[in-house]
């Protein structure tokens, strides 16, 4: 009888020592669970720097068509002669998910402008709305790597300029008269070369000349820094606002190949110096404020910021965006 007590109670204890361990099992199988299922939180997207930009991939979220476009190293493609029609034809490139040769190469690099609104401490400044009451882009808003426009931005209505270009129906009539007068005056056969670009649009004109460089032999770091320098990143591009013209003339085309600034050499480039502002038009990219735009000198480019703004701009020397800060003047995005 003792015996059989004594069996009884290593039963209980083999029983709960079991139980301990089925329950340590139990916890460790959580525990593992709960590791697997933690997600790293995404960051907060950034201005786009060429060290995010991993090497074999687009510099886009998704791939862009990689098709190769004419033109020299040192012209901007920015000013492409592939550059749309306000209708946007089929030579535009739509967003895709794959390369031209059909595969796919979702990257998750964010090389655009951020998607989100910006705004900094304006304390002290005479604070402008990016937008004016009806909704339309303030003529003084100075697009660059500060002050940029998001994916949703539309473009105020659109007029034609000259063949199917257009722009902002603000310019449009400036710009009409002004290459009106320089072929009456010069006899010149001076044309428009580029006016406004879809977002997406500009997504494939950067892509496209980063890919160009790559296959020169550039890294992806060093393609991006230095597309950069000839093509607006997406989002900081005067062309998305309708507000901005390339001019050329076909006889440079044909000798050069592409925009170039042999165009500071002709006969329109010296009137468009003295006239460009009597139109409401700025050179936006001079040859001595490469340092302060980053940007190549392109003496082809001009923007519309209304004909008594663009005599005050042009009389004091300084580009759009120090003649607002001159003035003590701020502008706000909010993500329209």
């Amino acid at each position: 009888m003792a015996q059989h007590a004594h069996a009884k109670k290593l039963n209980y204890r083999n029983i709960i020592l079991a139980g301990i361990i089925v329950v340590l099992i139990i916890v460790l199988v959580v525990l593992i669970v709960s590791s697997l299922g933690k997600k790293t939180p995404e960051p907060a997207p950034t201005v786009p720097d060429a060290s995010s930009v991993a090497d074999g991939s687009s510099v886009y979220g998704s791939e862009v068509s990689s098709e190769e476009i004419s033109s020299s190293e040192e012209s901007s493609e920015e000013s492409s002669s592939s550059a749309p029609s306000s209708s946007e034809s089929s030579s535009s490139k739509p967003e895709s998910s794959s390369s031209s040769g059909g595969t796919t190469t979702p990257t998750g690099n964010y090389a655009a402008m951020p998607e989100t609104p910006y705004n900094y401490d304006t304390t002290g400044k005479t604070v402008r709305n990016a937008f004016d009451a009806n909704g339309e882009i303030d003529l003084l808003f100075p697009i660059n790597s500060t002050y940029y426009i998001t994916r949703n931005f539309k473009a105020a209505k659109l007029e034609t300029v000259d063949g199917d270009y257009k722009m902002d129906y603000r310019a449009a009539p400036h710009c009409r008269d002004m290459l009106a007068a320089m072929r009456s005056e010069l006899n010149s056969k001076i044309r428009a070369f580029s006016t406004y670009r879809s977002y997406s649009y500009q997504e494939g004109n950067f892509q496209r000349k980063v890919n160009k460089l790559m296959n020169k032999g550039y890294s992806k770091t060093d393609a991006y820094n230095t597309a950069a320098t000839i093509v607006a990143i997406p989002g900081t591009s005067e062309h998305q606002l309708g507000l901005a013209i390339d001019v050329y003339i076909d006889s440079l085309y044909n000798k050069y190949g592409e925009l170039n600034e042999h165009f500071e050499e002709t006969d329109e480039y010296k009137w468009l110096q003295e006239h460009a502002w009597e139109y409401g038009f700025i050179l936006s990219y001079p040859k001595d404020k490469i340092k302060d735009t980053g940007i190549i000198y392109e003496p082809w480019h001009y923007r519309y910021v209304g004909v008594e703004n663009a005599k005050t701009i042009r009389d004091s020397g300084m580009l759009l965006v120090q003649w607002l800060e001159s003035q003590n003047i701020v502008y706000v995005y909010n993500g329209n």
